[in-house]
């Protein structure tokens, strides 16, 4: 689906920005990215590496064939913080899309002035 382009991949490193519709940088999609990619591509290699292992052997026993690698637990963790900092930025921006126009948003529950005070005059 990707070859003919019924997936659109356009805006898989930005994001539209709400106020000009224009295509902006995401750092948090870029992060998730290379991670992604680096702990695929270090998979691979340990796997092709048991791979050569094996067909270095003269004499092979195919009951005991090298299993697929255990992914250590902090690249894991690893991940799931970079997939979690994706999410909270989202959250972030989809909060400031909705309160950080002007229109009654955070420092209008707040009491209309930055620390809660209400606004000077009043």
């Amino acid at each position: 689906r990707i070859f003919d382009r019924t997936i659109d991949l356009k805006f898989l490193l930005s994001e539209k920005d709400k106020d000009s519709e224009r295509a902006v940088a995401s750092m948090s999609r870029f992060q998730l990215l290379i991670f992604i990619f680096v702990i695929a591509f270090s998979f691979f290699l340990v796997v092709i590496s048991n791979i050569k292992i094996v067909q270095r052997q003269t004499k092979v026993d195919y009951n005991n064939l090298p299993e697929l690698p255990d992914v250590p637990r902090g690249v894991l963790e690893l991940l799931g913080i970079s997939a979690s900092s994706y999410a909270v930025s989202k959250a972030i921006q989809h909060g400031a899309g909705k309160s950080g126009n002007g229109d009654g948003g955070a420092e209008a529950r707040a009491g209309g002035a930055p620390g809660g005070r209400p606004p000077e005059g009043d």
